[in-house]
């Protein structure tokens, strides 16, 4: 089993600044996203280039693969049932 760590890696487009952090967890892998701007701003495409090499190697992982919304809280964890993708989305209560 790989030793924990965590990186960040900038995601940049023509619209906006990012980054994603991978936390490796004996237990889990949990990416974040974090952008300059929400919503669709026509970029899409350039933010999958730049995800799609760092996710691959996840993809045959046994570990549950979490994405972590630190805006809002969210956390979904996505596996496969039946060969097909699913996500269960977990809140933090809002006070």
């Amino acid at each position: 089993m790989p030793e924990p760590f965590k990186r960040t890696y900038p995601i940049n487009t023509h619209r906006r600044t990012g980054t994603l952090t991978l936390e490796e967890r004996h237990d889990c892998v949990i990416a974040s996203l974090e952008f300059s701007a929400c919503g669709d701003l026509g970029d899409g495409a350039e933010i999958m280039a730049a995800l799609l090499p760092r996710l691959a190697r996840y993809e045959d992982d046994p570990r549950p693969f979490q994405m972590a919304n630190p805006r809002w809280g969210e956390l979904a964890t996505i596996g496969k049932v039946d060969g097909v993708p699913v996500a269960i989305v977990e809140c933090e209560p809002r006070h």
